[in-house]
Order: C-alpha cells, then sequence, then structure tokens
C-alpha cells in the first residue's frame, strides 16, 4: 500500500488486470487444431469383426462415446444410395458394428433416418444386404418424405437465411435435444462430382436433394428419378457447402467414416467401373472435412498406384486433366476447396491432429 492505494482500490485494480491478461491470452492463443482418428489393422476389411474392431479402436481413442450416446435417441445417417451395387452403400460391417457399439452405451433408441434409393436390397455373396442386417439387429428405417409426396413438409424444418438457397428444409428429428446424430458415410468416388464422403452424405437429410444443382431448388427437376438431369451443377459446390454449414452439419455428433474396403468407380465415370480395395481403415471426427480431405487423398494415394494422375489432389484444380473423374464433373470445381473458403470446416491437413491407433 506504499502508493497510497487503500485495500478495495488494491483489489479492484489486481483483478482488472488479471482478467485483462486472461483476456489477451485468450485472444492470442491459438485455436486448438481439429482432431481426427485413423484406425487400422483388426483383422480382414470384409470382415464383421475386424471392423467391429477398428470402430471400436477408433471411438475409443476418441473417447467420451458412451456418454455421448447413453440415454440418447441415436440416429444414423447411412449412404444406401445404389440398388445395384453393395459396394457403392455403407457396409453391412460398418452399419453392425456401430449399431453394436451404439447398444453396448444403453441408448433410448437408434434409428436409421434419411432419404436413400434401394440400396437396402443391394447384394454381395455370403453377406446379408443393409435391409437384413437393421432387420435382424431390430433397428428400425425412418424413410424421409420426398418433396413430391403430399404432408412432406411435416418430416422437415426450414432453415432461414441461407446462402443460394430459396427454400432449405432439413429433417426436423435431427434437431431434437435428446437427439445424437451419427453421419456414417461410405468412402468412394462419384460419377458427377468427383468424391463423396461426410458433406456429400448429409444431401439425403434434405427434403429437395436435387435442389442441390438447381438455381432455384423449388422448380421441378427434369426427372425426378435421375438427380443428373439438372440445370444447376455450376452452383452445387457453394450450395453443398452452405447447406451443410448451416444446416445437417450443425446437429452432426460424430462423423464416423466406413473406408474399411474404400470404393472407386461407383456408376462410372466412363471405363472406370466399381470395384473397391481394401484399407482396414475406419475414421472418426467431429470436422467432416477434415475427413472428407483425408479420405479423398486415400483414394488418390490407392487409385494413382495403378493409374498415375488419375484421381485428383482433395484441393486441387477438379476441372482439368485427361482423366474421366475431371471430363465427368459436371460442376467442374473442386466442392472440398469451396467449402473450405466457406468456412465449413478444416482442409489443411497440415492444421489437423491427425492420431493413428491400431486396432
Amino acid at each position: 500500500m506504499a502508493s497510497g492505494m487503500n485495500r478495495r482500490e488494491f483489489l479492484q485494480t489486481s483483478a482488472a488486470g488479471v482478467a485483462g491478461a486472461a483476456m489477451a491470452g485468450s485472444l492470442g492463443a491459438a485455436p486448438p487444431k481439429p482432431r481426427i482418428v485413423v484406425a487400422r489393422g483388426g483383422g480382414a476389411p470384409d470382415a464383421d469383426e475386424a471392423a467391429l474392431k477398428r470402430m471400436k479402436a477408433a471411438l475409443d481413442k476418441w473417447g467420451g462415446f458412451p456418454k455421448l450416446i447413453k440415454g440418447k435417441r441415436v440416429l444414423v445417417k447411412l449412404n444406401a444410395t445404389d440398388g445395384g451395387f453393395r459396394d457403392a452403400n455403407t457396409s453391412t460391417q460398418a452399419t453392425g458394428a456401430l449399431v453394436k457399439l451404439c447398444k453396448d452405451c444403453a441408448p433410448k433408441s437408434i434409428t436409421i433416418i434419411g432419404q436413400e434409393w434401394g440400396g437396402w436390397r443391394a447384394k454381395r455373396k455370403g453377406m446379408p444386404t443393409l435391409g437384413q442386417l437393421l432387420k435382424s439387429l431390430d433397428v428400425p428405417v425412418k424413410h424421409l418424405a420426398r418433396y413430391w409426396s403430399k404432408g412432406s413438409e411435416k418430416d422437415y424444418k426450414l432453415i432461414e437465411n441461407v446462402p443460394t438457397w430459396h427454400e432449405l428444409m432439413v429433417a426436423k428429428d435431427i434437431f431434437d435435444d435428446d437427439a445424437v446424430l451419427l453421419n456414417l458415410p461410405r468412402l468412394k468416388t462419384h460419377p458427377h462430382c468427383v468424391f463423396t464422403c461426410c458433406i456429400k452424405n448429409t444431401i439425403g437429410l434434405t427434403r429437395r436433394m436435387y435442389g442441390f444443382h438447381k438455381v432455384d431448388e423449388r422448380t421441378e427437376v427434369k426427372s425426378r428419378y435421375n438427380p443428373a438431369a439438372s440445370d444447376g451443377w455450376h452452383v452445387f459446390p457453394k450450395k453443398l457447402a452452405h447447406a451443410f454449414k448451416h444446416g445437417a452439419g450443425k446437429a452432426i455428433a460424430l462423423n464416423i467414416v466406413d473406408a474399411n474396403e474404400a470404393n472407386y468407380g461407383w456408376r462410372g465415370p466412363g471405363k472406370q467401373r466399381i470395384a473397391t480395395f481394401p484399407t482396414g481403415v475406419v475414421m472418426v471426427g467431429t470436422d467432416a472435412l477434415a475427413l472428407d480431405t483425408y479420405g479423398c487423398k486415400l483414394l488418390g494415394d490407392n487409385i494413382n498406384k495403378k493409374q498415375p494422375g488419375l484421381y485428383p489432389e482433395p484441393l486441387g484444380d477438379w476441372a482439368k486433366g485427361d482423366s474421366d473423374y475431371f471430363k465427368f464433373n459436371k460442376s467442374k470445381q473442386n466442392y472440398l476447396k469451396v467449402a473450405a473458403d466457406l468456412g465449413v470446416g478444416t482442409a489443411d491437413l497440415a492444421k489437423v491432429d491427425i492420431q493413428e491407433v491400431s486396432a
């Protein structure tokens, strides 16, 4: 007190100084890196037991999964798009593993949710279909109504003031307080936009699925059963990024990438017919863009081993080149890069904490 301050003045000044220092420290500190977990090993990629080991290892490393699930209404978004090719959909191995691990955490319920297109019946020799698996596990599917169905609005919530969208409506169940949304996409290439994984998988939670490549999604498409027949592929990257950022992406508790057997050549393009290659990998994280970037690189590294330059870099130019993937890319843009520019997540893997774990 030699300066002449009384006790109250000293305490007030000290408190202000400490608060100011704390605020300056928090403002000056770098934000924490987004984190993804990559689990490998555990056995053959197409084996149920191995898929379960990998997923458990990934979730254990991530931490907090039992607390996230316990007592909650779990909603799972699969990819069950293709009725003709089982390997174009989320695998039964990854689906069964996630359902079992969820049940071990005592959820209130588990439901598969989304608009899908026949993948429930797609076959693979010696294995159940997705529909048969879910029935055996007593897990129901909530098929969200198509936009042309009378009263379909009741399944969706209107998200207002979304850039590039006139009317974005997203599954209302995923926003309930007791709901936990898990995104379980298949890692695969795509015939019309090069790549698909976490971000694009959420299209199936949107009422107007074709709206992603329509300038005005409220207008009718040329064919309700052909998503490619559209006038707006040039707006697709921005519409996808904004729909994810302002819609379904806000509700996702965790993305879990089914990359046990990565898929390439789904429905083409060109000579690139459907096939898989074994990776024995499952990935987990909350930053969908970081996972997509890692997954796209994983695809490219494997595809380009056999045919160099066939598949593009995750943040490269997806419009120029002789590869069918470039030629058939309808938007002529890299939607991962657009999503990064619009703040959907982190695409620079140097800024991502990538944690590997062995199963």
